[in-house]
């Protein structure tokens, strides 16, 4: 699971809230690349989570553009900086190369995901990588891809993501430092084991322009209790804020936005906190007076059948039924798993356990 929680002054926040979404920014990757040479590459530097013993390893890249015809491409795995004279910016100096894969056919990947997958790679837990992607065409000039590396969530601040989850580029063959995204890397890599760890959200829009309610799907694998909602809209068509159970619609909580609420807080408090239910789909929304585009939609850069079911499942809270719901009915809302809202619940804690929750990507849960 990809940065599924974080911690907050105000509590645990599930969920991505921003005022300031990223911007979908892709390199072309189109000169003759050789390690400590010179040429241009993407890559993706990562600390891994777990170890793996002459395993597989799947990075999922989003292609934004092609020229020409892209049919040859390879890829390595490099260790990270390994000693004190390395610099710390770069892969091991002089190092040797973990895993390679060379002769990929991307051609015809313009906006989507393509894969690539490694195997007989040794990784240690806890160990940082670096995954570099580069050109092998005769003629790459003229038949090139742009390869995305900073995404719709990038300008997030989840320091600790970002710096162990870092996509960019180098031009120089890493004779020089690379250019980084902002924030943590726009892609998704799997481990042998079935580790998924990535941001799968390319880009941002707002909602269309209608009165409809708006939001995200939560599924939990813990009863938690809710004490408020963050988002990302400041305007007074904002009417409210409501949980809602994705089936049958019992609305768990609701409240009516006065217009510092609207405006001002973009979020409100429940009092007293709220029960969420562990498998329990909930769906938490705005609701409006009137006609609004206002509120940001993250997306996958492809529609929801076309996504690889390594990138849909790399979302970022959760254990079931989760996306971007809207409508105008609790319990009927459309949901799209490919899309996602700038919303997240203040969580509280867990009525029943020791421990705040547990969910796939954290065993045994945060100790309270």
């Amino acid at each position: 699971m990809a940065y599924t929680y974080s911690r907050m002054p105000w509590g645990l926040i599930a969920g991505w809230p921003t005022l300031d979404p990223g911007v979908q920014t892709g390199r072309v990757i189109d000169t003759t690349y050789t390690y400590e040479v010179n040429g241009e590459s993407w890559f993706v530097r990562l600390a891994a989570p777990v170890g793996q013993t002459s395993g597989s390893l799947t990075i999922h890249i989003y292609v934004i553009a092609e020229t020409g015809t892209a049919d040859s491409w390879a890829a390595e795995v490099r260790n990270s900086a390994m000693t004190g004279g390395d610099d710390t910016d770069r892969p091991e100096a002089s190092g040797s190369t973990l895993a390679t894969l060379s002769g990929v056919d991307l051609s015809g990947s313009a906006g989507t995901w393509v894969s690539l997958t490694f195997t007989g790679l040794t990784l240690v837990a806890g160990n940082s990588y670096f995954i570099i992607v580069h050109n092998t065409h005769a003629t790459k000039a003229s038949n090139s891809l742009e390869l995305q590396y900073r995404g719709g969530m990038d300008a997030i601040l989840i320091p600790e993501s970002a710096q162990m989850f870092r996509s960019g580029y180098n031009t120089v063959g890493w004779l020089g430092d690379p250019a980084v995204s902002v924030g943590s890397a726009c892609c998704v890599v799997k481990f042998d084991d079935g580790t998924l760890i990535g941001n799968p959200f390319v880009d941002n829009s707002l909602h269309a322009s209608n009165a409809n309610d708006r939001g995200s799907r939560f599924v939990f694998t813990e009863d938690l209790l809710c004490s408020g909602l963050i988002h990302d809209v400041q305007n007074t068509l904002v009417s409210g804020v409501e949980i809602n159970e994705a089936v049958g619609g019992a609305n768990i909580a609701t409240r009516v936005c006065n217009t510092n609420d609207a405006f001002e807080n973009r979020g409100v408090r429940f009092a007293p906190p709220v029960t969420l239910r562990r498998g329990v789909a909930y769906d938490a929304v705005l609701t409006y007076s009137a006609a609004s585009a206002t509120h940001t939609v993250y997306d996958m850069g492809e529609a929801e059948g076309s996504v690889p079911a390594d990138v849909l499942a790399c979302v970022n809270f959760g254990n079931g039924t989760r996306g971007h719901v809207t409508g105008t009915t609790p319990g009927s809302y459309t949901l799209d798993k490919s899309k996602l809202s700038a919303i997240a619940l203040i969580l509280d804690s867990n009525p029943a356990k020791s421990r705040v929750l547990a969910h796939p990507g954290m065993a045994g849960g945060m100790v309270a």
